[in-house]
C-alpha cells in the first residue's frame, strides 16, 4: 500500500510537470497513468488556479490597486490659474445645489416659514461645510422662486410657503 501511495505521488508529480500554464490558456496534457480520481482531483486543481488568473499579464496599476489617469499628452496642460478657476466655479456650484436642496427640504418639512426662520435654519443646516452670506442665501430663494418650489406668502412680506 505504502509503495502505491508513493508510485501515486510520483505519477501525479509528472503530471503536474506535463501540464503547463501558458497565460490563461491551459494546455491538454495526457498524463502517463490510469487513476481516475487522482486523475479529476488534478484536473480540479489546474481549473482552479486557470480561473484565479495567477498567470495574466497584470494590467498598469492593477498589481498596485492604484486608480491610474491617463493624460492625454495630445492637449495643452491648464496653468495653475485656470486650474484654480475651474475648482473656484465647481465649489460655487455645489455650494448653491447644496442650499438649494436644504431650502427645499426644510420648506417641505414647514409647509411655511418666515425669511428669518428659513435663514436660520438654512445657516445651521450648512455651517459645518461652509458659512454662507446673508445675501447668497436671498439669491437662491430668489432663484427657487422663479421655480415652482417656494412663493411668497400674498398677504404678509417675508413669510414663504412651500408649493408641493
Amino acid at each position: 500500500a505504502e509503495a502505491a501511495r508513493a508510485e501515486a505521488h510520483k505519477a501525479a508529480g509528472a503530471a503536474m510537470q506535463a501540464v503547463k500554464v501558458a497565460g490563461s490558456e491551459l494546455c491538454n496534457a495526457q498524463p502517463k497513468f490510469q487513476d481516475a480520481p487522482l486523475l479529476a482531483t488534478l484536473e480540479t486543481w489546474v481549473q482552479y488556479w486557470g480561473e484565479l488568473e495567477l498567470f495574466k499579464k497584470p494590467q498598469l496599476g492593477e498589481r498596485t490597486g492604484e486608480k491610474v489617469e491617463q493624460i492625454d499628452l495630445r492637449s495643452p496642460m491648464e496653468t495653475p490659474a485656470e486650474e484654480a478657476a475651474k475648482v473656484k466655479k465647481k465649489v460655487e456650484q455645489d455650494r448653491k445645489d447644496l442650499v438649494d436642496a436644504t431650502i427645499v427640504r426644510l420648506m417641505k418639512a414647514a409647509r411655511m416659514m418666515r425669511h428669518n426662520d428659513l435663514f436660520e435654519a438654512v445657516c445651521n443646516e450648512v455651517e459645518r461645510l461652509f458659512r454662507p452670506e446673508h445675501r447668497f442665501i436671498k439669491e437662491r430663494i430668489d432663484h427657487l422662486l422663479a421655480f415652482p418650489y417656494i412663493e411668497r406668502d400674498q398677504n404678509i412680506i417675508g413669510i414663504y410657503h412651500y408649493v408641493p
